[in-house]
């Protein structure tokens, strides 16, 4: 004796949509409002807890089910298009189920119709595009925003702990402090305190406007060397290897035309710049060149006298005076301050 296996029904959006058409059509909108919302509340129950079987099983004989969706033309149908299936118990397995759905109380009879989702006839994608139609239809009804539940987000069920994991996470431990202390953990030798990150931020700021102040087009061009005799030090040697240690006299020359203007006093001494200015190295040759000394009016006399400003008929001039007589015996034309024995 063959048994006739119950036909599978068709599911796919294509199902979803002509069940929501044909509730639109046989009922008014009170009616489909509660039929739209009650199937969106179990979609959002599928998707929010995979791997629930008490959200993926209806019992078609709960008066409120069978209010707001079983008496509905195309309630049902559209719960069928996203994948449920409907399976008739035992009277063994009826009386757990109720236990299962009512809470304990055993109320029902033996033969009730389930809708059960298969978990191979369960599609991620099915359920969200059924969920977006609900949407559209809620609007399309006029539902109020705060009526309508929320589509929540969908999440994956962790993975199983392992045995291992389960008794490694349960173990006590009567050495754990309750409390946690919130003090810094000491840093490491290798590691830098705050106060040494805050002076490394404070050098480098301050080498950054250095540079910044200083002109980026200008490469002054310059060489060291000690005299004498002349010997030019390399930009590579340490003072060690150029003999200068443990003093020595370094003199600087510039290579191309000295700066001048912002380079004096901003990254190079005043010091190191004024003698090669050419207003500097004027007055240090004038500085350098030597003065003669004033004499008074006698030695400036002699001199008149020895380069024969004065003749044997008109006298000497001294002092600005032509002398005559007794007193141009008593001037000589000697300074006072030479004595002669």
């Amino acid at each position: 004796m063959e048994v006739d296996q119950p036909s599978v029904p068709a599911m796919g959006v294509d199902v979803c949509r002509a069940a929501l058409e044909a509730m639109a059509a046989g009922h008014f909108d009170a009616d489909s409002e509660a039929c739209v919302t009650t199937l969106a509340k179990v979609i959002d129950n599928v998707v929010h807890r995979p791997g629930d079987s008490r959200t993926r099983q209806i019992r078609c004989g709960n008066a409120a089910f069978q209010h707001k969706v079983g008496r509905i033309t195309g309630g049902i149908s559209f719960l069928e298009g996203v994948g449920f299936v409907s399976r008739e118990d035992g009277p063994q397995q009826q009386q757990q189920q109720q236990q299962l759905l009512s809470g304990g109380d055993g109320r029902g009879s033996a033969g009730d119709r389930f809708l059960v989702l298969p978990p191979e006839r369960e599609d991620a994608g099915l359920l969200k595009a059924a969920r977006d139609l609900l949407s559209k239809q809620a609007e399309a009804l006029g539902v109020p925003r705060e009526r309508m539940p929320q589509p929540p987000r969908v999440r994956t069920s962790p993975p199983p702990r392992s045995a291992g994991q389960a008794s490694a996470a349960a173990a006590f431990d009567p050495y754990k402090p309750f409390m946690t202390s919130t003090a810094p953990t000491p840093k490491g030798p290798q590691e830098s305190s705050l106060t040494e990150k805050r002076l490394q931020e404070l050098l480098a700021k301050r080498a950054a406007v250095v540079s910044g102040g200083a002109p980026q087009d200008r490469n002054i061009q310059f060489e060291l060397y000690v005299s004498p005799p002349r010997v030019v030090l390399k930009a590579a040697s340490s003072l060690s290897d150029a003999g200068l240690v443990p003093a020595a006299l370094v003199y600087v020359s510039w290579r191309e035309v000295p700066p001048t203007g912002e380079a004096e006093g901003a990254y190079l001494k005043r010091e190191l710049v004024s003698g090669s200015t050419p207003g500097a190295a004027a007055a240090a040759a004038a500085s350098a060149r030597p003065v003669g000394v004033a004499l008074d009016g006698g030695a400036k006399g002699s001199e008149e006298s020895k380069t024969g400003g004065g003749s044997a008929g008109g006298g000497s001039r001294l002092g600005g005076k032509t002398g005559g007589g007794s007193s141009g015996g008593k001037r000589t034309g000697k300074p006072s301050w030479l004595k002669i024995n």
